[in-house]
């Protein structure tokens, strides 16, 4: 204790038992010449007294003895606490108790020291207790409160304060006794103290009049602008919690608060920056997105040299994206950061932020060893933005951003990055729509095209214009050589690539080896390979076979040029000209088929003519002679003649035949709905069928060719009657579904046919009797094919022969 402190002692007598002496001595100080210097004691015996004492005098702290009914200590305090200034007050009782410590801190007493509790002497304890309040060593609990505290009456009158309440209201504890608590809050949105604010905080703190038994009531948190004592407006958290009599009613307010004013404005300013950011949910450009976030930079911030910069698409400088207009009036040039700057310039650490992906801070750049050249920029914030760069905040001040701001870029940032993100994954979506939709439109080139060539052409003009890939070279096949040739190639090829002959096998060519493993292969960096045009200033290279056909062959002069959405677009194209090539090819073959058939079907005209006139013709003749000898013959040659005129009927039926083959063969160009059911009825009506009996087991309806499909079932039936009979003479025949809906049937219940003589049916000229002429199963196959169907021979189920004819071969 530096100096001696001056006491007002309330006691039962003036004489205090010899206490004032004890306290003078233990509470002594120092003076400025450095002697000893006893503490002043003033004894008075009544509260009126110590009141007016009080008012004359400047004391350091009250003692105030209590012991009832002779001397009420806390009668005394009441009596004396509206008076000028607060004064540490210990209160003396005879005895002590929980309940009356309860009371006199409720009721403002600082501290109490009862005679009779404790080991040491009550003078001494008396005399530390006094000291240590004196000497302002925030002992009680309510002093090392870490946050400022303040004790209200019924009123909302300031009562008691401590320390921290002291710094944080702006005033002395005594200056600031009988404060009304309306004084310091403001309201929130006219910063006026009204009085209704004062009734309506008073309701506030009230407990629910309910929770009688409580000791506390619950408490009323709030945040409110607060205008201290000496002028300052903050804001403060205050946190008030009403205490209640043993009525249940409002006896006092004891309030905690402190100073929140920087948590406040830093989230008022991220909730600001939040605001402004949610446009970025929105933007559809990389140009409208960073142009949103320097401008929430330059607002929220107030960062005067704020300025996005994205990385170029050759990866070796960070350009300006966009920046605040003064970034053009305090720089020379515009920011422009090369990947290859020399340390300790401004590019090479700003490229240090971007590869490492963590931000950087400096507070002051002129005393920052990582910059060593001028700059207008003081304090500078660099924060990455993943893969598109980076953004850097400066201002011309140093210390210019506090943590909050670095915060706050890093709140942008992540934002922004994520926005950025989103908008390429937008362009790429819309461009690779756009890009799938003119290749589209180039398939239909594909498809006109009419020879290969013409295909390889088109190709390369889609790869290029559609797609943009401009050096691209379509090889195909050549089995005459045994390689892959150039069909056709982009304009660019010849700025780029040597000439090159036939790719073959043992070339080592990469072509050759996509092409005969079937896959796709990519290159990044050919120069990382042995492929032929390494050195040519080709460095990606992808390759796509097309089927059997060929190869298409795309290069960029960049490594790692390649996207996904280049390659599935390019896998997209080559399948379209794989299957293009496959048409062609295909519709070569029914060329070739078309013109065969023509020249068969011209050949069969001609030999049909030949039956139909040449044959005819002397076989009518012959005819005609006969008869006339018939009828002029009385020379009993009647047998004979009847020979030559059944091997003319023979002839005939071989004619008629060999016409049926020839027409037989025709291509089926109509086709009709047809019930099987009549339809097999009615062709058997045809047949003579005297010994045969048919059973027809089938409601299907199939398309097919009318008269050809009743010369089919004829024919079958005939061939059943005529080689398919049993021992007794006659032959059931079964009509019937195959499984699945893919055909019909024909079965007998004969002999049937030899498996090993199965394949020789429907050849011209088979029989298996003298009388066959071996066409019947013959112009069956024909109409079977005509049809485009499929027919089997196997064993009946009864062991004869069964015909299985598949309409729909593929399913």
């Amino acid at each position: 204790m530096d100096r001696s402190p001056c006491i007002l002692y309330v006691s039962g007598s003036a004489s205090n038992d010899g206490l004032s002496d004890h306290l003078r001595e233990r509470l002594g100080g120092t003076t400025t010449g450095g002697d000893t210097e006893a503490a002043t004691i003033h004894t008075v015996t009544t509260g009126s007294d110590a009141a007016e004492r009080l008012q004359n005098d400047a004391f350091d702290a009250i003692v105030i003895e209590h012991d009832p009914p002779t001397m009420d200590g806390l009668a005394v305090q009441q009596s004396i606490r509206d008076e000028p200034g607060e004064l540490p007050t210990v209160l003396v009782p005879k005895r002590g108790s929980e309940k009356l410590a309860v009371t006199a801190f409720r009721q403002g007493i600082t501290d109490y020291v009862p005679r009779e509790n404790g080991d040491r002497p009550f003078g001494d304890r008396l005399a530390d207790r006094i000291g240590e309040l004196v000497s302002n060593d925030r002992s009680t609990p309510f002093e090392r409160l870490p946050v400022g505290a303040a004790i209200w009456d019924d009123q909302l009158t300031l009562r008691r304060t401590n320390s921290e309440g002291e710094t944080l209201l702006g005033r002395d504890r005594r200056a600031l006794r009988g404060e009304s608590l309306s004084t310091f809050l403001l309201d929130t949105e006219t910063g006026d103290n009204p009085e209704q604010q004062v009734e309506g905080g008073t309701q506030q703190v009230l407990p629910d009049r309910d929770a009688v038994s409580r000791a506390d009531g619950d408490p009323l948190e709030t945040v409110v602008p607060t205008r201290t004592a000496d002028g300052r407006i903050r804001t403060y958290e205050w946190v008030h919690r009403g205490l209640l009599d043993a009525e249940g009613d409002l006896e006092a307010v004891i309030s905690t608060f402190r100073d929140v004013t920087a948590r406040t404005e830093r989230e008022r300013r991220v909730n600001e920056l939040r605001d402004r950011l949610r446009k970025l949910s929105y933007t559809t450009t990389v140009t409208e997105t960073v142009d949103v976030a320097v401008d929430a930079a330059a607002d929220v911030m107030e960062a005067s040299l704020s300025g996005i910069h994205l990385v170029d698409a050759d990866g070796e400088r960070l350009s300006l994206a966009s920046g605040v207009e003064e970034l053009t009036e305090v720089f020379e040039t515009t920011p422009s950061y090369e990947r290859d700057s020399a340390p300790g310039t401004r590019a090479r650490f700003v490229w240090d932020v971007f590869e490492s992906g963590s931000p950087a801070r400096m507070d002051d750049v002129e005393h920052d060893e990582r910059i060593r050249e001028e700059t207008p920029a003081r304090s500078v914030l660099i924060h990455p933005l993943g893969e598109h760069g980076v953004f850097v905040i400066s201002a011309r001040e140093p210390n210019a951003f506090d943590d909050t701001d670095e915060a706050l870029a890093g709140i942008l940032s992540r934002t922004l990055t994520t926005a950025m993100n989103r908008v390429k994954r937008e362009e790429q979506r819309r461009t690779r729509e756009r890009r799938l939709s003119r290749l589209h439109e180039a398939t239909r080139d594909l498809i006109e095209s009419e020879t290969e060539r013409e295909v390889a052409a088109q190709t390369v003009t889609a790869a290029e214009e559609v797609l943009g890939f401009p050096i691209t070279v379509v090889r195909l096949f050549d089995p005459d050589v045994g390689g892959l040739i150039p069909v056709a190639e982009s304009d660019a090829v010849e700025d780029v690539l040597p000439k090159r002959g036939t790719f073959k096998p043992d070339d080592g060519s990469l072509n050759w080896r996509a092409y005969e493993r079937g896959e796709v292969t990519i290159h990044d960096d050919i120069e990382e390979t042995s492929a032929l045009d390494t050195g040519t200033g080709l460095r990606s290279l992808l390759v796509l076979p097309l089927g059997s056909y060929g190869t298409m062959s795309i290069g960029e002069l960049e490594p790692r040029a390649f996207e996904e959405s280049d390659i599935s677009l390019a896998r997209i194209l080559a399948t379209t000209v794989e299957t293009v090539l496959e048409a062609h090819e295909r519709r070569a073959e029914l060329l070739r088929q078309r013109d065969e058939l023509e020249a068969q079907n011209d050949r069969l005209e001609r030999f049909a003519d030949v039956l139909s006139h040449d044959l005819r013709n002397p076989l009518n003749v012959a005819r005609g002679r006969l008869q006339l000898a018939r009828e002029g013959c009385t020379c009993g040659l009647a047998d004979q003649f009847e020979a030559i005129d059944d091997a003319h009927d023979r002839m005939e039926t071989l004619i008629e035949r060999l016409l049926t083959v020839a027409r037989e063969g025709e291509t089926i160009l109509d086709t009709d709905p047809i019930e099987l059911r009549e339809f097999v009825a009615r062709c058997w009506r045809t047949v003579d069928a005297a010994d045969a009996e048919l059973e027809v087991q089938t409601d299907r309806t199939i398309h097919a060719d009318r008269v050809r499909l009743g010369r089919l079932f004829e024919n079958c039936f005939r061939n059943a009657i005529e080689h398919g009979v049993r021992e007794d003479g006659t032959v059931r025949i079964t009509v019937g579904d195959l499984p699945n809906d893919n055909g019909f049937y024909i079965e007998d219940d004969g002999p049937g046919i030899p498996a090993d003589r199965r394949e020789e049916a429907f050849e011209f000229g088979y029989t298996t009797t003298g009388g066959g002429t071996g066409f019947g199963l013959a112009i069956v196959g024909q109409i079977v094919a005509a049809h485009g169907w499929e027919v089997t021979l196997v064993e009946g189920t009864e062991g004869g022969a069964r015909f299985e004819f598949r309409t729909d071969p593929g399913s």
